[in-house]
């Protein structure tokens, strides 16, 4: 399992992705941040109305200058990061970074629609968030490859040694930036002449709609969460592994909700990034307590202190190698399972309509659980929800904790025993 957790996360389509997506987390969060406090419940019967226009009007840029903005940034990234992913590569970043990003603006239609007239020469902002995320993601990754293979093969003007560096750099990515530019532009023109107008309606209907009904299915959140905790059983960093697949497809979901919620639309998805880590990836957290109530050895007790603090702002190191988790037979059970019941459980109350679904909002993973239900759903109920599951999982992982501190006492006695012999 070690080999195939490794492979699956040195593929360099996810090791680009990864990198690229990590720079856009802080700006995120904190259009995420303004979000909130903008809409925050019961807001406008404590703060003047007056106030609340003049607020809106200062911050609101916020919102729309990051989160409505991500696929721009990844079309960057994308060509920046498959360069800086791959020692080897000899061509410089900033410039394939470049590349992509005007391949990606080639690739998006420079016109809207209102009503019935078509507005020409406008950048459709659309195509900025959510829906051009995937193209942002995998038309650049295929961009940055074409240029990269076309620099390396020493295909590019050269000019003497005593040119300047800065001049130097700008001449070689003069031919490998064409071609991948005019490919680009054929692709668009090609993908113009079907019924879908550009590649990104393409995608959306082809590809992108059935990846996110899928990805954000059920039956995928229960296996994919069952799967991360198995592989960190096996000593394996099961949320990488597995959020090198998943996280772009929910990510996706996530802004989706997020410009469904800024437009007081209903939110499509239930299953999100922030959901999964909100109220799944806290699963680890009914353990800890569930070890601070059992605990009568010393080793458990120790454990429990040391893991406590750590675990109300959601580093489960402690427990998982402290334990340990890591090939720990008496938990294996409970341990596989208890996030798949924690997502059955959010998925229910959000699909029955009992907890409002994630707003899309963006907050800092280290948020303790309770406050990060409340402010994701923008609802008491989410922290509501959160102490259910964390209630249902301590009762789930007592017994278990009670036979394995029974074998810790028993341990435990035996080192005294041969101590006083």
């Amino acid at each position: 399992m070690l080999p195939f957790g490794v492979k699956i996360n040195n593929i360099k389509f996810l090791r680009v992705v990864r990198e690229s997506m990590m720079p856009t987390i802080p700006f995120i969060i904190v259009g995420s941040m303004v979000l909130i406090i903008l809409n925050f419940p019961f807001i406008e019967k404590v703060v003047p109305a007056s106030f609340l226009v003049f607020l809106s009007g200062v911050l609101s840029p916020l919102t729309q200058t990051t989160m409505s903005l991500v696929a721009l940034f990844l079309a960057f990234l994308m060509g920046y990061n498959y360069v800086k992913t791959d020692v080897s590569n000899k061509a410089n970043p900033i410039y394939c970074g470049l590349t992509t990003l005007i391949a990606f603006f080639v690739l998006t239609p420079f016109h809207v629609q209102v009503g019935e007239e078509i507005v020409d020469s406008v950048i459709p902002t659309t195509y900025m968030g959510s829906s051009g995320m995937f193209i942002a993601l995998i038309a650049s990754y295929f961009i940055a490859m074409l240029y990269c293979f076309i620099f390396n093969k020493d295909i590019k003007i050269k000019l003497p040694d005593s040119v300047p560096q800065n001049i130097l750099s700008s001449f070689e990515a003069l031919i490998p930036a064409g071609i991948a530019l005019l490919a680009a532009c054929i692709v668009n023109y090609l993908v113009g002449l079907t019924s879908y107008g550009n590649i990104h309606e393409a995608f959306s209907q082809l590809l992108a709609k059935p990846l996110l009904v899928v990805g954000t299915g059920l039956p995928a959140l229960l296996i994919t969460q069952g799967l991360a905790q198995l592989l960190w059983f096996l000593g394996i960093h099961g949320d990488q592994i597995v959020g090198s697949v998943m996280r772009p497809i929910l990510d996706n979901a996530n802004l989706q909700n997020y410009e469904a919620y800024i437009a007081g639309l209903d939110r499509p998805y239930i299953i999100t990034y922030q959901m999964t880590e909100t109220f799944i990836q806290i699963a680890f957290m009914a353990l800890v307590i569930a070890v601070i109530i059992v605990a009568r050895s010393q080793r458990l007790k120790s454990t429990g202190k040391v893991a406590a603090v750590p675990a109300i702002f959601c580093i489960s190191e402690p427990i998982v190698f402290g334990l340990p988790v890591i090939m720990n037979v008496t938990l294996l059970i409970p341990w596989v399972l208890i996030r798949p019941i924690f997502g059955l459980i959010t998925y229910l109350f959000m699909f029955f309509g009992l907890c409002p679904t994630p707003t899309g909002v963006t907050i800092p993973w280290t948020t303790p659980p309770l406050l990060s239900g409340f402010l994701v759903t923008n609802s008491i109920m989410g922290a509501v929800v959160q102490l259910i599951c964390l209630i249902i999982g301590v009762l789930i992982f007592i017994p278990f904790i009670k036979v394995l501190d029974k074998k810790f006492r028993e341990e435990e006695s035996e080192k005294i025993s041969s101590k006083d012999m």
